[in-house]
């Protein structure tokens, strides 16, 4: 787990996590996330309940690879000789053999993400192969491989060796400094990348003074986009109704191909919030928070 001022320090260089993300091999993040976290003030990410618990399980996943391995050094913070602009925070780092030891868990709360393997192979998702390849890049030449010990839903906990491959070292060593020099050093958006809602929510922006420069293309495409969202929502309601209107005073209905159309009633427990603020007013104050969101509007200029 990644403390706030090892956050802060990792927009100073490329952390060995964004590497995969680089190379457009992490299905979580994109290049242009990477960008933006490098030359933009972002908030940090709220922890969610699957990295609560990824961080929780972080501490039995070192214990047990110590268990094996021999005492780990925990949190270690390495830069690249080769790549001076990557940097990696090792979660662990075998005392006798300098190897490296990197946590994961995975399909907590979703379906577990293809490329995990059998237990013991190199069999591993793209994106951590990437970032073992990225920190053994940061550790000793003599260090020949990495471990992956990881909690996977469904299978518990199980351990990868990945050893280091000198091809994908040296593609990264040489693929980093230019990408760095280019976007980050020459503040230029990755042209063949997009960033996620999500991020952008969390970029810490001015509220008043200059605004940007926004290709009029770009916003028409957007204006263009919103109205298809409008007109095929038309669509979609005009169809539902056809397709209730179908089912008679029935609340469901065979289809040729096996599936069901069911129009069951469906019943939730919800809170009664106009009840609540009627006969216990002060309780429902208690409770009231101001939440505050980004809204983006083509309105008339000032």
């Amino acid at each position: 787990m990644l403390t706030e001022d090892q956050i802060v320090a990792r927009r100073g260089r490329i952390g060995a996590s964004d590497v995969a993300a680089i190379f457009d091999l992490d299905p979580f993040r994109s290049e242009f996330d990477v960008w933006i976290e490098k030359v933009q003030d972002v908030e940090p990410a709220p922890e969610s309940p699957a990295m609560a618990m990824g961080n929780t399980l972080e501490r039995h996943l070192l214990d047990r690879a110590e268990d094996r391995l021999g005492p780990l050094e925990r949190g270690v913070e390495v830069t690249s000789g080769a790549c001076p602009v990557l940097t990696a925070t090792l979660d662990g780092r075998v005392l006798a053999t300098g190897e490296i030891v990197e946590a994961k868990t995975a399909g907590l709360y979703w379906r577990l993400e293809p490329g995990w393997g059998e237990p013991g192979t190199a069999e591993v998702p793209e994106r951590v192969t990437m970032q073992v390849q990225a920190q053994l890049l940061c550790v000793p030449e003599e260090v020949q491989q990495g471990h992956v010990v990881a909690f996977l839903g469904g299978r518990g906990d199980c351990d990868y060796l990945i050893p280091r491959d000198r091809v994908i070292g040296q593609h990264i060593a040489e693929s980093l400094p230019a990408w760095w020099t280019l976007h980050v050093v020459g503040n230029v958006a990755p042209s063949n990348s997009r960033p996620s809602l999500d991020l952008l929510r969390r970029v810490r922006r001015q509220p008043e003074g200059l605004g940007a420069t926004i290709a009029m293309e770009l916003i028409e495409q957007y204006e263009a986009a919103v109205e298809a969202r409008k007109s095929a929502a038309g669509i979609e309601k005009t169809v539902k109704a056809s397709v209730i209107a179908a089912l008679g005073n029935c609340s469901w209905a065979p289809l040729p191909d096996g599936r069901l159309a069911d129009y069951s009633e469906q019943t939730s427990n919800r809170l009664n919030v106009t009840r609540l603020r009627a006969e216990l007013p002060e309780v429902a104050a208690q409770f009231t928070e101001a939440v505050s969101a980004r809204t983006l509007r083509i309105k008339k200029g000032r």
